[in-house]
């Protein structure tokens, strides 16, 4: 409420033509170019989490904030087949949907990433489709890390001189 009694102290001396042709401006934008007006509201709140801090003080905050907006066009599901997943019995009756159907589980899925970090599961996340993407090279696919807890920590006790 502040912040609109603000704003329209800041329009009290804008002349009246002025107003007009901005109001026109305004509506143009909402009603023709919405990439605009969704511009201005990421830009908003871009703007908003620049000026607090995360921990709800006055100082601002550190780091880099981006904002985007997008939408897809044509956007088609793959003819993909899905397999039914067989669970244990229990299993089963506590998950299975309410309109009677089975649970399916797509083969492509690579499943989850759990990292300590988010810098290491986007790492991981960018490895995983480079090795997905490359797979039919077989033994030739540089991106075929085995990077199990056991070989880690062999190559760990390695790097120690433990060998």
């Amino acid at each position: 409420m502040i912040e609109t009694i603000d704003a329209l102290k800041v329009l009290e001396q804008t002349p009246t033509a002025r107003l007009e042709r901005l109001f026109r401006e305004h509506l143009d934008c909402c009603n023709y170019r919405l990439d605009a007006w969704i511009t201005a509201l990421v830009n908003y709140k871009l703007q908003k989490s620049r000026r607090t801090s995360p921990t709800g003080g006055n100082a601002k905050s550190k780091g880099i904030y981006l904002g985007a907006y997008g939408w897809l066009l044509d956007v088609k599901p793959e003819n993909k087949v899905l397999q039914p997943v067989l669970l244990h019995a229990e299993l089963d009756a506590i998950f299975k949907p309410d309109d009677g159907s089975s649970l399916v589980s797509d083969s492509t899925n690579l499943g989850f990433i759990h990292a300590p970090s988010i810098n290491q599961a986007a790492t991981a996340a960018i490895l995983r489709n480079a090795y997905d993407s490359n797979k039919s090279a077989g033994s030739g696919n540089p991106f075929a890390i085995n990077l199990s807890s056991g070989r880690v920590r062999i190559a760990d006790s390695f790097l120690e001189g433990d060998s």
